[in-house]
């Protein structure tokens, strides 16, 4: 069962799973492809011209998938959002490879100049206190990025999303 509306673009947004129901508010088209199918938006071609203009609210309860157990992981989730932006959108998807240019993260000259975190993995700390992650900021024409107990996976996923480029880690 499932519910399909057309949302208002540039809305407070809303991508998860609440009690069992998956709900998308205010999400783009490209944005939907993105998380269903488990690639960077950079990577999503094709499409109507409002794929990134329009935004949808869904809401989808899953099917039983034997008798008494329901979708509940993100994993059986993303998969019946595929099935569901095939309905209902039509979606054909078509994957294939291709070489496109690449980033290297790489260590400078003089050596690395990150530390190690000392932020002990856990639950998250209270509001107040600033949480592990990436923090954005600009900084005049530079755009900079504080990152506090960021694993490396993090980061490449970061700044590949913000090159809209892969980044390969050869830091070592």
């Amino acid at each position: 069962m499932a519910s399909v509306k057309l949302g208002v673009a540039g809305q407070q947004q809303f991508l998860g799973v609440r009690s069992g129901t998956f709900r998308a508010d205010n999400i783009s088209l490209r944005f939907l492809i993105r998380v269903a199918y488990g690639v960077r938006s950079f990577n999503v071609s094709g499409g109507p011209a409002w794929i990134d203009s329009e935004a949808y609210v869904i809401t989808a309860k899953p099917r039983v998938i034997r008798e008494g157990a329901k979708a509940s992981t993100l994993p059986e989730m993303y998969l019946m959002l595929e099935v569901l932006l095939e309905d209902r959108f039509k979606l054909k998807v078509h994957r294939e490879t291709r070489e496109l240019p690449v980033y290297e993260l790489t260590v400078a000259k003089g050596g690395p100049k990150m530390q190690q975190s000392k932020c002990i993995p856990g639950p998250p700390p209270p509001q107040e206190n600033r949480p592990p992650g990436l923090l954005g900021g600009v900084n005049g024409p530079n755009r900079t990025e504080n990152g506090v107990g960021t694993e490396m996976p993090s980061l490449l996923t970061f700044l590949a999303n913000l090159t809209r480029r892969e980044v390969i880690d050869k830091t070592g």
